[in-house]
């Protein structure tokens, strides 16, 4: 972007045409005199005048005495007066001007409005306009082209906020890309918005449930890993997207608080602590809901910049001082890393196991016989939350688990089976089902196919004509489902 104002600065070959031939902008304060063509310019304090209308100040012309007058009727180039816009907002000419912070602006006028507030500010202040300039893109249809009644992909802004709601629309744009590239407008972004802010307020409302006025001021909470974790979790988070912003990658920013508000904090840490919300020690509970406020109350912050209605509303149902937009950038409380780190391993074995019993159709809050996991290097896992996420015991063991594929039926290809041995077919079922899976199995490796006597007749069954169905077998014989995480390996016995 720096290179198209540096471009078109160094090919200018011509002064600024500062007039304009217009009905609507800010009047050029000056009159001809009609008897010898002196120009006749107001002065500061007599501005804003429109001479079209109006006589100069003074009486008669300085030059020749005359006292008729022709107003201009040409208009300021818009430029002109937004120009001066850093001046304007930092209270000059009453106050001493400072550099604004930042312009944002579209890449289509590089060359008129970042171009001519260089020039006139350093010409009136001698200094640089601004710290940054941030250049946006353009917004195009939702079909990837730039907006346009005869094409049809015109996106009423008023429609979709009040189908979606501004924040939710809001939410879109900033996903749309980097600064300086063109925006695709796409509804899926904007019901995806939508969906997220619905989580969110699902989780304020569950939050308000559980935390009150006396939660910010728990002293020493007793966190347990699960908390160590989601606070560890949400203080990279800060400062990630505190990067992210500093350099306005507000895409970037957005989805991994978006990420973390609904994966690390709904999905697993709510999960892992509603035992201890519902039924856990008075100490237990007040560190669960310590932690938890602590790591909503940032996220809100944090969304605040991109959603800033549902964030304000949020922060006024919980035990919260003022305006979520007053409120400082999130500090969450120092953790203990290895207790972090321990916590992490407990949400990705608890995450692993819900994903498994969603998958499977088993409801969440089914019963396990137990749930063994398995981690490279023997260390004290804090199982209590664990446990009461996956609503069965937790064994936490050292190295990996030895379970092997067993042979345990066998699943027949009527449709091949059927044509080959058609009256025959019946009696063909009935061997295989009648045979030891294992050794169905074992002549397959060997000979590649199985053989069975029939009466008096031999008939050889091919391998697509049926399946050796197997199961994950634990040491114990035990049927197993067996999930890995990044971390650990899980059994899972029903």
């Amino acid at each position: 972007m720096y290179d198209r104002l540096e471009e078109w600065t160094e090919g200018m070959e011509w002064d600024w045409v500062i007039s304009r031939q217009r009905v609507f902008a800010t009047p050029i304060p000056a009159w001809e005199c009609a008897d010898c063509g002196h120009v006749e310019i107001a002065g500061a304090e007599e501005v804003p005048v429109d001479p079209a209308g109006e006589d100069p100040a003074v009486d008669a012309c300085p030059e020749c005495g005359g006292d008729s007058w022709t107003g201009e009727t040409d208009v300021m180039d818009t430029w002109m007066d937004s120009s001066i816009s850093p001046m304007y907002i930092s209270g000059s000419p009453d106050e001493v001007f400072d550099p604004v912070a930042l312009r944002p602006q579209g890449h289509d006028i590089i060359r008129t409005w970042a171009f001519y507030t260089l020039l006139r500010v350093a010409a009136l202040e001698e200094t640089r306009p601004w710290n940054d300039v941030l250049i946006n893109g353009m917004i195009f249809g939702d079909d990837g082209r730039k907006m346009s009644k005869s094409r049809g992909n015109v996106v009423s802004p008023a429609g979709a906020v009040e189908e979606y709601s501004a924040d939710a629309v809001r939410q879109a744009l900033a996903l749309g890309g980097q600064p300086g590239s063109d925006i695709q407008f796409q509804w899926k972004e904007v019901t995806s918005a939508s969906r997220f802010q619905t989580k969110l307020w699902n989780i304020t409302k569950f939050a308000a449930g559980h935390v009150d006025e006396s939660t910010p001021g728990v002293t020493d909470p007793a966190y347990r890993d699960a908390d160590e974790w989601i606070l560890s979790r949400c203080a990279r988070v800060a400062e990630g997207v505190a990067a992210d912003m500093e350099e306005y990658r507000f895409d970037s920013a957005l989805r991994e608080v978006r990420e973390f508000v609904w994966h690390d904090l709904a999905d697993d840490y709510l999960e892992l602590v509603k035992g201890r919300l519902y039924e856990g020690r008075p100490g237990e509970r007040k560190a669960a809901q310590h932690a938890l406020l602590a790591a909503l109350s940032a996220s809100l912050r944090m969304l605040s910049p991109f959603a800033p209605f549902i964030t304000e509303e949020a922060w006024n149902h919980l035990p919260t001082d003022g305006s979520v937009h007053g409120a400082s950038w999130p500090d969450p409380p120092t953790t203990d890393p290895e207790a972090a780190a321990r916590g992490s391993v407990v949400a990705e074995v608890a995450a692993a196991v819900r994903g498994w019993k969603s998958g499977e159709g088993v409801p969440l809050n089914a019963d396990l016989d137990r749930i063994e996991v398995y981690l490279e290097e023997a260390r004290p896992l804090d199982t209590y939350d664990l446990a009461e996420a996956v609503n069965g015991p937790v064994y936490v063991e050292e190295g990996s688990p030895s379970v092997e594929m067993v042979p345990v039926d066998v699943d027949v290809e009527h449709s091949e089976l059927g044509p080959a041995f058609r009256d025959r077919a019946g009696d063909v079922v009935g061997e295989l089902e009648a045979t030891d899976p294992a050794e169905l199995q074992a002549e397959l490796e060997t000979r590649g196919h199985v053989e069975f006597d029939i009466g008096d007749q031999s008939v050889t069954v091919e391998p697509e004509m049926f399946d050796v169905v197997e199961e994950q077998r634990a040491e114990s014989g035990e049927e197993v489902v067996v999930l890995e995480a990044d971390e650990a390996t899980v059994l899972v016995f029903e």
